[in-house]
């Protein structure tokens, strides 16, 4: 997945644009106050001294990104969804005392991430990861997941974060998570069997 990942961002060099369509640098618009993730911290990174491999280290996750599990939830939605980002919702409906739907949350998409064949490149690897690969440890028994495991450096001492984004079920997803366990060490072991449980739970309503 992070070979693809430098395939995919490395062969442009439209930065912005990039950033902008995945919702980086962006607020998400839920109910509650959000914090946008960024694509650097610096404003130099990309046309610096840096500027030879900060795009292709930023499409594997390094350099200097800073993501939310929020934002890295609606990117796995997006690859699950043929490129398209929801609308993210805290809320799926109101009901009364009488159990008469009150009012129900209607899905809509925010931004366009990818062209539907990227995104179906994306979803592959995913499956693949999420079944034969580094994420099948996030898969729950008769179900097919689409996965990526991440460790992620901090700068601090201590084990890198560990963090996960699937999707489920792969054929017709209509579940897409991201965790984050904070200087938890390796995601295979830390991250994966949580997002097992979370999917287990998800997929059982």
């Amino acid at each position: 997945m992070d070979v693809v990942g430098v395939n995919l961002v490395g062969n442009g060099n439209d930065d912005e644009r990039k950033k902008v369509a995945v919702g980086f640098e962006e607020k998400p618009p839920l109910e509650i106050p959000t914090e946008a993730s960024r694509i650097s911290t610096t404003s130099d990174y990309f046309t610096g001294d840096e500027r030879f491999y900060a795009l292709a280290s930023t499409g594997f996750g390094q350099g200097e990104l800073m993501v939310t599990p929020l934002e890295m939830a609606l990117v796995a939605a997006a690859g699950a969804a043929g490129g398209s980002i929801p609308r993210p919702h805290l809320v799926a409906q109101v009901r009364g005392r009488d159990g008469r739907v009150l009012w129900q949350y209607q899905p809509s998409a925010w931004k366009r991430a990818m062209e539907p064949g990227t995104a179906a490149q994306v979803k592959e690897a995913m499956v693949w990861g999420g079944n034969e690969g580094w994420a099948k440890g996030a898969r729950p028994p008769g179900v097919t997941i689409g996965g990526k495991t991440g460790t992620a450096e901090h700068g601090q001492d201590g084990k890198p974060h560990s963090w996960f984004i699937g999707f489920a079920p792969a054929e017709e997803p209509r579940v897409a998570i991201s965790l984050v366990k904070e200087m938890a060490g390796a995601s295979t072991t830390e991250a994966a069997p949580v997002g097992r449980a979370i999917f287990q739970a998800a997929l059982a309503t």
